[in-house]
């Protein structure tokens, strides 16, 4: 990926966690798991990724999926930890209050919250990059 992309600016990836299949008793497809996010993570970030954006769902018409504020980002909390690769997590993030979670200040308040964004990572770390 990098002979054709610049080391300065990032590379994400956006990815789907779980097609929500696996995750509900009844249904016995057989789907993408959080599991197999986690390995796909591992080669992500072997080919130079810089960041996975974490979503869910979508995939599958008839699955159910528990949407609610913050529904995605155990998954990208998960693959921050399991794999020690930036993330953000994908749509209904919003404080308790129901407002709009603010982007962090920093890059790596980023990386330890991706429920803040990872939009705002890109910029900090373009900027990193550039100095």
């Amino acid at each position: 990926m990098r002979a054709v992309w610049p080391d300065e600016l990032p590379v994400f990836f956006r990815t789907s966690a779980t097609d929500w299949l696996s995750e509900h008793p009844g249904d016995d497809r057989e789907g993408w798991t959080g599991d197999d996010t986690v390995r796909l993570a591992r080669e992500l970030r072997a080919h130079g990724v810089d960041l996975l954006d974490v979503s869910s769902g979508g995939m599958v018409p008839d699955a159910k999926v528990p949407t609610g504020p913050g529904y995605q980002v155990p998954f990208a909390t998960r693959v921050r930890e399991e794999v020690g690769l930036p993330t953000g997590a994908g749509s209904c993030c919003a404080s308790p209050t129901g407002r709009t979670v603010p982007p962090p200040p920093s890059l790596a308040a980023a990386a330890r919250a991706p429920e803040q964004g990872g939009y705002a990572v890109s910029r900090q770390m373009r900027r990193a990059r550039q100095k």
